[in-house]
């Protein structure tokens, strides 16, 4: 018996209770902004009559056009760059139609 208690523990008291132990979710990290693609994890994005579909450097984004003026879509665009809380000045956009 002092071999299982000394490697055990012997506990002399009886009880009925159980012990619990909670486990707390864990926190998701935040993803890492990279500069220049704080987009990301946002595109592909389709607009009325255009789609951003990919990066093609930091802060330049290509924009395909259906239906269409390349000045409303380029409106848009910045509209909703404005609505991430991105600065719309340090974007370039390269607007082609498809």
């Amino acid at each position: 018996m002092a071999i299982i208690k000394a490697n055990y523990g012997y506990n002399t008291e009886t009880s009925n209770t159980k012990q619990v132990t909670r486990i707390e979710p864990t926190e998701k990290p935040k993803p890492t902004l990279i500069p220049g693609f704080e987009l990301l994890d946002k595109i592909p994005y389709q607009g009325t009559g255009f789609v951003i579909d990919k990066y093609l450097a930091p802060n330049e984004l290509n924009v395909k056009i259906k239906g269409i003026d390349k000045k409303l879509a380029e409106k848009m665009v910045y509209e909703w760059i404005l609505s991430n809380n991105i600065a719309t000045e340090s974007y370039k956009l390269l607007i082609t139609n498809y």
